[in-house]
């Protein structure tokens, strides 16, 4: 096997492992509400581009496809993990419910009025993981 080889076979073995869950502590499961609470931030800040017509369609389609994506491994994370309930369920669907948002961004990432929906759903969001982030 050739050295990028293996280095593949690591990589894998390194995410299959951090995939497998496990108990969650306090302070994690704080920073993982922080970081969805960020995701929504984000998104936001992309809304408000859409709006005032200053981002490229492409470019909001690519990055809520990108921000989506990392927050359904939030939530695939947050799900595999134990411990820490209720917050850390509600924290699971947070992250299912802002990635869901995101999606419509990405789905329509020239529509100023779909932005702006989209954009009072994800102060929701990020009102809902600061709240979320100070109770685990």
């Amino acid at each position: 096997m050739n050295r990028a080889g293996i280095i593949g076979v690591w990589v894998g073995i390194g995410l299959v492992a951090a995939g497998c869950g496990g108990p969650i502590k306090s302070d994690e499961l704080r920073r993982e509400i922080e970081s969805l609470g960020n995701d929504a931030a984000i998104a936001s800040a992309l809304t408000k581009g859409v709006v005032d017509r200053r981002i490229e369609t492409t470019f909001v389609r690519v990055s809520a496809r990108d921000l989506a994506d990392t927050t359904d491994h939030e939530a695939e994370a947050l799900a595999d993990a134990t411990g820490r309930e209720p917050a850390r369920q509600q924290a699971v669907t947070l992250a299912q419910d802002l990635s869901d948002l995101i999606r419509q961004l990405q789905v329509h990432p020239d529509d100023p009025a779909a932005a702006l929906r989209l954009r009072a759903g994800l102060q929701d969001m990020k009102a809902r993981a600061s709240n979320l982030a100070e109770s685990p």
